[in-house]
Order: structure tokens, then sequence, then C-alpha cells
């Protein structure tokens, strides 16, 4: 008997065998409730543990804990129907974001550029993500994932080992088309025999080279491109084939141009001009008697 209960502690041990042993003494329906996956029923239906929560009653007597008040307390603004109190309303004194002095200023009309690297350009070429026989433009930079979302462009920039040592310059020349360019990017890509070329965009320009398909979803031509503000207008002095404004970079110290220009408005002082003009002519002289 001793053995015979070790053999079957043995035998049961091993499911495959448990099930076996237990088809043969009957039990079909532990078998087949094992074996068949559980079905699900209508009457079964219910929502996960957790996700409904029951709803709050109020003013239901005293032993509820939220009874006669209803948790708002005694009198007051905040114990009406339907009173409430601003965000950042602190009961008439000056509330803290006007005790807090201003600190820093903020330029809404600030250009920003998305940055892009030398190395990280010539890693996106090396894995064949980017053909270097190509024009590469501001959306294939974004169609290859090398720019995220921009907003005014892309500036091209260098690592600062790029433009000491020969190994981390371009492989191989590269026609690009960016916003803006430092001087050592300017010099790496002049260097390796390729071209430069700086292009002007407002932000509907932008977003219509990025997605065309916006107008062309609508049967709408693209929007014709905008002339540069008057104080970039001098620099960006010529067009391209689709009537851009552009410049074509030839020696590095042409992308300095941009950081020495004026940033009053020239027609701004224009106008300002002709109205002292104005002021001097109408302005009666001394000695004689307005009219």
């Amino acid at each position: 008997n001793e053995v015979r209960s070790v053999v079957l502690k043995v035998l049961l041990g091993h499911r495959s065998l448990k099930i076996l042993i237990m088809v043969r003494l009957g039990c079909f329906r532990w078998f087949h409730a094992v074996m068949e996956p559980p079905r699900l029923r209508l009457g079964e239906l219910r929502p996960n543990d957790g996700a409904k929560k029951a709803q709050r009653r109020v003013g239901r007597g005293p032993g509820s804990g939220r009874g006669k008040t209803s948790g708002r307390g005694h009198k007051g603004q905040k114990a009406r129907q339907g009173g409430s109190v601003r965000l950042g309303f602190e009961g008439g004194q000056t509330p803290m974001h006007r005790r807090i002095p201003k600190k820093g200023r903020s330029w809404p009309n600030r250009t920003v550029l998305e940055p892009l690297g030398l190395t990280k350009l010539q890693r996106w070429i090396d894995t064949g993500r980017i053909d270097p026989a190509e024009k590469i433009t501001m959306k294939t930079l974004v169609a290859t994932g090398a720019v995220g979302h921009i907003q005014d462009g892309v500036k091209l920039l260098a690592d600062e080992r790029a433009t000491e040592s020969q190994e981390h310059q371009l492989a191989q020349p590269i026609n690009i088309e960016v916003t803006r360019c430092s001087k050592g990017a300017a010099k790496a890509v002049l260097q390796s025999g390729g071209s430069l070329t700086l292009v002007h965009y407002n932000k509907l320009g932008l977003r219509a080279l990025l997605r065309p398909e916006r107008w062309e979803r609508k049967n709408l031509p693209l929007p014709a491109h905008a002339r540069p503000p008057p104080r970039l207008q001098a620099f960006y002095h010529q067009r391209n084939e689709a009537n851009l404004p552009i410049r074509r970079i030839e020696n590095p110290e042409e992308v300095g141009l941009l950081e020495h220009l004026p940033r009053a408005n020239i027609l701004h002082a224009r106008r300002i001009e002709r109205h002292v003009i104005h002021q001097i002519q109408v302005r009666p002289t001394a000695g004689s008697s307005s009219p």
C-alpha cells in the first residue's frame, strides 16, 4: 500500500498524467472545464474592478457624514448655489501673481530655429536615410527624421571638433538648403565641395513646403513666396527657379552679415523721417503771424 501511494503521488504530480487518470476515473466534466477556454456569457458581463465609482450622495442625514449642509459648511460664498471663487483670487488682497516681480523678457516675435549638427547629418547620410546626390531641403530633413517640428526654419551647426580636425568633416559634397548656418558649418560644406543656400520662408510658405497636400486636397494653388522684411532684402537678393528669395553662400564670412543687419524697421524709420520733415515745413517762422 505504501509503494502504491508513492507511485500515485508521482503520477499525479504531472499534469498530463493527472488528466489521463481523471479521465479514466470518469471525471469528464472536470476534464472539459480544464481543457476548454471559458466562454463569455451576456449575464456575466461586468466592468473591471475599480473602473466605476459610486456617486457621492449628499444631504441624506447625519449618519452619512455629508448630511444637512452637504459638506459645504455654514453660510458664505462657497456655501451658496453656484458660488465659487475664481482661480487666483485671494479675498481682495494683492494676489501672488502681482506680488511677485517680473523677471526676464519675452520676445513674441523671436525666430525659433531647429538646430541640425553636421555630425548628425553625416550619420543620416552614412545610414542611407539621406541621399547626398539629391538636393537636401528642409522637407527632406523632416521626412527622414533628422529634425523634429520646424517652427521658423532650420539652422545648420558645426561641432567644435568638426572645425578643428579633418576626420569630422563631411565625407562627400552635398547640396543643402537651410534657413541659417554657422560659419563653421558653412566652411565644412564648402570645403567638401558642396553648395550651401540660405532660403527665406514665412510661416505660411514653410507650411506649404512641408505639407503641400493641404492645398492639393482642396485643389488650391500653393501660396506665393513672401518677400523678406526690409532689413533682409539686401541679404536675400537672389531668386531661384521657384522665385524664392535665396542667397548662395560662396564665402563663410557671408553668413555673419545677418548678425550685423540693423534691427530697426526701415519703413518705420522712413515714416518718422517724413513726419519730422512735415512738422518742420508747417511750423511758423519767428515774427510771422499765424492765420
